[in-house]
């Protein structure tokens, strides 16, 4: 899977040794602090065009907020579950969620980074989900 392209440029970090993607990938502004997802050579906050430094985001977080799509997005199957995940990083990170089953997704919950294959037009790229 991980040989497929990323669905933005520089949303994974990797492992600087194997190559191997180990989670995602931020920026923390020099001049603010701010975190930044995805990695961004601008500070949105500040505007700082200082170049920020590279931080990988927890792999687990939990629920803020979810909705189920039932009329999805092209080359997607519904239902499925979108929302956002609260890290500890002190950033919100818009994703979609995969509930294990016979157990329905709450605000709240621990959920957990995995790489999933996403629909992109006309081919398949490698993109991201959080797990119960």
């Amino acid at each position: 899977m991980t040989n497929l392209t990323p669905l933005v440029h520089g949303l994974f970090a990797t492992d600087k040794v194997s190559g191997e993607i180990v989670g995602l990938r931020a920026s923390r502004c020099h001049t603010c602090s701010d975190v930044s997802f995805p990695y961004s050579i601008r500070c949105p906050n500040c505007a700082s065009t200082v170049e920020p430094g590279e931080i990988l985001l927890s792999r687990s977080g939990t629920v803020f907020e979810f909705t189920t799509v039932y009329s999805p997005a092209p080359g997607f199957v519904p239902p499925y579950t979108v929302g956002y995940v609260d890290l500890d990083e002190g950033i919100r990170v818009y994703s979609q969620f995969e509930a294990a089953e016979g157990k329905p997704l709450h605000e709240g919950d621990v959920v957990h980074f995995a790489l999933k294959e996403i629909p992109f037009l006309s081919e398949t790229r490698l993109g991201y989900v959080f797990k119960t």
